[in-house]
């Protein structure tokens, strides 16, 4: 218990409450007085200790952080107002840190392993992309490369090399040497003058038999120099790879620093990891100044677009400045530049139950896409981008409209919904008998029922099943198990889902952040722990349900 003493008479700062603390204000006041206390608006129910003249209320913040408004007022007197910070408990500021970074990564994953998944019978990848946070790790290049980098771009803008480039430029008809074919061919194009019929008699007759006009200009092949040539549009290219990846990583880290800095108000106490998202948004920053320069060389001026990569010619081979330039393509093209964002991103530490009932939906997609199978449609990393165009922008996103991931395995078809509404089952009248549908899932009840997640089943002979899994982001008196009444949620859905008028369901999983081993009841009910680091349970649980 938090004791907090208030008083009409003098200002004071109130100490900032850790979330769930039980909290009891205290005011000194005069027999006769009236006093009421209310937080946010809400009244609280004073009481009074035999023999004190002291007002208490008492309050718990519950799970809601942030600043709140404690008000304190008289009876036809004074009122005061002070602001009263709710912190997130140690353990729970440093889950949703861990939360945000896990899900960066998985999604950085999803889109990796999907992003050619949409095309049917598209195979299935394995293995994670990185074990770096995502800022660190597309920060590297900047740090262990790009000085290099720069150094070689401007030593070939000092002397760059250059290829002969046949023109076609316009020539007076009395200084050309000679008249190509081409030049013949384009000649009714041009502008003519009126001429002799004794001057270039044989042309004349050659182009008008009747005489009497000769073309102004004549076009004459040419060769001239030109840096427009394989190696500088492949360096053009590598720029603009290298703005677009500054641009991202900046973004990233900025947002991080951001959500850091919230997370520090809260829990007042500066990190080392804001301090370094703020450092690496500044690299970036700084990167993107360097790039724009190194874009605006004159040498660069002239380059075209690369039409294609045609890999390593000698010059990139044997000049060491060159040979730079092919290396920062191979660091770029040794991993997709896949720019991603989620929703989930921008949740604040208040809404931290629906953070992780978030990345528990995601952890369980990369669980069935490390079991193995076929892709057959998916809807949780969609591309931003037109098919076209090379910006590898994507936007992972749980969507409960469609499944999430439709996968074929061994036969069977799985389908992952998020927040799938289970609607009351509706019958077919056939023959004047109500009979059930058994082709679709539903509730066996009046009642919608909405799990946070479902693994849908349909064998090979058309049955269906389904494994339910809610995401509980609570611990029982112990803080070891989930609690009884997250047990009882999972015992309504067991029960309340089914097909033609049967239960159809495997089982009902409850995932909730402990570290201690799964649990299976012989009633159909399970719980299985899940929290960052530790994921591998999760595969093995669902593995052994979906066999069933």
């Amino acid at each position: 218990m938090i004791e907090i003493s208030l008083s009409l008479d003098s200002e004071i700062e109130l100490p900032a409450v850790a979330e769930h603390a039980s909290v009891e204000f205290a005011c000194p006041a005069a027999p006769a007085a009236q006093l009421a206390l209310s937080v946010d608006g809400q009244a609280l129910e004073p009481f009074l200790r035999p023999g004190e003249p002291i007002w208490r209320w008492r309050w718990s913040p519950g799970a809601a952080v942030g600043l709140r408004r404690v008000r304190l007022a008289e009876a036809g007197g004074a009122a005061r107002e002070w602001p009263l910070r709710v912190a997130p408990r140690k353990i729970d500021a440093e889950r949703y840190e861990a939360l945000i970074e896990d899900i960066q990564r998985a999604a950085y994953g999803l889109a990796a392993t999907l992003a050619g998944a949409g095309a049917e019978g598209a195979e299935l990848e394995r293995g994670a992309p990185w074990r770096q946070s995502p800022a660190e790790e597309y920060y590297a290049l900047f740090e262990g490369r790009l000085g290099q980098f720069e150094r070689a771009v401007r030593r070939v803008a000092q002397r760059p090399r250059e290829r002969l480039r046949g023109v076609s430029e316009p020539q007076p008809l009395g200084q050309a040497a000679g008249l190509s074919a081409a030049a013949i061919a384009g000649l009714p194009r041009g502008q003519f003058d009126a001429a002799p019929a004794d001057v270039a008699a044989d042309l004349q007759a050659a182009l008008r038999p009747g005489g009497g006009v000769l073309p102004r200009d004549v076009a004459a092949e040419r060769s001239r120099p030109t840096a427009d040539m394989y190696e500088h549009q492949l360096l053009k290219r590598v720029l603009a790879l290298l703005a677009r990846h500054a641009r991202f990583v900046g973004a990233l880290a900025e947002r991080a620093a951001a959500r850091l800095a919230v997370s520090e108000a809260y829990a007042g106490a500066a990190s080392a990891r804001r301090l370094r998202a703020e450092q690496i948004a500044a690299g970036c920053a700084a990167a993107q100044r360097t790039i724009r320069e190194l874009r605006a060389l004159p040498f660069l001026a002239e380059v075209g677009p690369l039409a294609a990569f045609r890999g390593a010619t000698p010059l990139l081979q044997r000049d060491p400045a060159y040979r730079e330039i092919y290396q920062m393509w191979q660091a770029l093209r040794q991993r997709p530049a896949l720019t991603f964002d989620s929703p989930l991103f921008a949740l604040p530490i208040a809404d931290l139950p629906q953070l992780y009932e978030g990345w528990c939906a995601i952890q369980v997609a990369r669980a069935l896409l490390d079991m193995g199978g076929v892709v057959r449609e998916q809807r949780l990393a969609e591309r931003r981008a037109a098919p076209g165009d090379d910006e590898l922008e994507w936007v992972v996103a749980l969507s409960d409209r469609a499944p999430l991931l439709v996968v074929e395995r061994d036969g069977c078809t799985l389908k992952l919904r998020y927040q799938p509404r289970y609607r009351p089952q509706q019958t077919l009248k056939r023959s004047n008998v109500q009979t059930p549908e058994r082709s679709s899932l539903g509730s066996l009840d009046r009642h919608t029922r909405v799990p946070d997640l479902a693994i849908e089943i349909r064998r090979p002979n058309g049955e269906c099943a389904a494994l339910l899994l809610d995401a509980k982001y609570r611990l029982d008196a112990d803080g070891r198990g989930v609690p009884e009444d997250a047990l009882a949620d999972a015992y309504t859905y067991l029960g309340a889902i089914g097909a033609g008028g049967r239960r159809a369901t495997l089982g009902a999983l409850l995932l909730y952040p402990g570290a201690g081993a799964a649990e299976r009841y012989p009633s159909g009910v399970g719980c299985v722990p899940l929290l960052p680091g530790r994921t591998e349970l999760l595969r093995e649980e669902l593995e052994r349900w979906l066999a069933e």
